[in-house]
């Protein structure tokens, strides 16, 4: 992410047109297309950075929303951000099944896990060339950047979500949790002992249950749903902004979110979804009229901000490929001298004894914090407060 891939692509076309290759692309239904994640890469992104680099060729977009239906006969098939296409439950990927296509070039800034298999599996290839962020600015072709966690205790305070204080509420629901994953496990040794039907079904049930609590959309008081959307987070997120953009007139704020209602109780300017004013929040923001900007995935692919060099991240899941793409991905546009600061927001709370208790959304920070892509990436821990 961040070394150029429009760039590749465009010396890519240009290369392929000046060869004998060209009459035989000509000659294809669609001679070159490019497949893109989304509708503001397709109109907006792909097509200015193609000019920017050069490119001399007609080439034809398209989004892989559209493609998978398809079956055409393509000259060149060029997938940006190919990883896109093997998620989703892989439906995508019938863009590379259902279409043929005489040549093949695909690219990523993030392809892990099942994804890199998925792509082994299609291709029976491996990709031939890696270069990944950490190496990037080792190399400084790109930017460095810094993690600060701040940690944000729980708060006492009562309210409509919190009935008893956020701290009574977390409790609460770790105990649910707790009592459900007992007699989970109890179920399930009882499914080993005697491969008993009903244990079985009793197993399941509690598992049911364990997810209920843990992150079901159905429940307003899930754990996930309470870290995502706990005032002390939202309210420390408000006075760090306003901490940031007050230490220097040229900082930027770039906040991430799970839930857009989030976004609209920290910041007015809310980049997310189908909204009709998101091309002119997003132009104001790169032109420094706005130095703050909320966002949820809608930003983890393809849009590049201009000397953005903060990002907040107020809630989040244990997933790498988001914190590749979002949180340290959008902050590699910076000059390669400069520095970019990912705070990443963690809670905690006292126990009788003194002792600091962390949440769930620890476990989930250090997942990806202790991933080997980040662990050239200095990390500091910040618990003084802010007022």
């Amino acid at each position: 992410m961040g070394v150029g891939k429009s760039r590749i692509i465009t010396n890519a076309i240009n290369h392929i047109m000046e060869t004998p290759l060209k009459d035989e692309l000509l000659k294809c239904e669609i001679p070159i297309l490019i497949v893109v994640s989304s509708t503001q890469l397709r109109d907006k992104e792909m097509p200015a950075e193609l000019e920017k680099w050069g490119c001399k060729h007609e080439v034809k977009l398209a989004c892989y929303q559209s493609t998978y239906r398809w079956k055409k006969e393509i000259g060149l098939l060029i997938a940006d951000e190919m990883d896109f296409a093997l998620g989703a439950g892989a439906k995508y990927m019938k863009t590379f099944i259902n279409n043929k296509f005489k040549y093949f070039f695909g690219l990523s800034g993030t392809i892990l896990g099942k994804k890199a298999e998925l792509s082994n599996l299609l291709f029976n290839k491996l990709p031939f060339f890696k270069y990944p962020i950490k190496q990037a600015q080792v190399d400084g072709v790109l930017n460095k950047t810094v993690f600060w966690i701040h940690e944000v205790p729980l708060s006492y305070k009562k309210s409509e979500t919190a009935p008893y204080g956020e701290i009574s509420k977390y409790k609460w629901i770790e105990k649910k949790i707790k009592e459900c994953k007992e007699n989970y496990e109890s179920y399930l040794d009882c499914v080993r002992k005697t491969h008993d039907e009903g244990c079985y079904e009793e197993m399941m049930k509690w598992k049911r249950y364990k997810e209920y609590w843990e992150s079901s959309g159905k429940n307003k008081n899930s754990r996930l749903e309470f870290l995502r959307t706990a005032d002390s987070l939202v309210e420390y997120a408000k006075r760090l902004i306003w901490r940031v953009l007050e230490k220097s007139e040229k900082n930027k704020v770039l906040l991430f979110s799970e839930y857009t209602k989030t976004i609209d109780k920290i910041t007015p300017y809310g980049y997310y979804g189908n909204k009709k004013d998101n091309a002119e929040i997003l132009k104001s923001f790169n032109e420094g009229k706005i130095r703050v900007l909320g966002a949820a995935k809608k930003v983890y692919r393809g849009i590049n901000f201009n000397g953005l060099n903060h990002c907040i991240v107020q809630s989040y899941s244990s997933s790498i490929t988001n914190a590749h793409q979002g949180f340290v991905g959008r902050m590699v546009r910076l000059d390669p001298g400069d520095t970019a600061y990912v705070h990443i927001l963690v809670s905690y709370y006292t126990d009788n004894e003194g002792n600091k208790i962390y949440t769930q959304n620890m476990a989930w920070a250090k997942k990806f914090l202790n991933t080997r892509e980040f662990s050239h990436i200095k990390k500091f821990i910040y618990n003084e407060g802010l007022r």
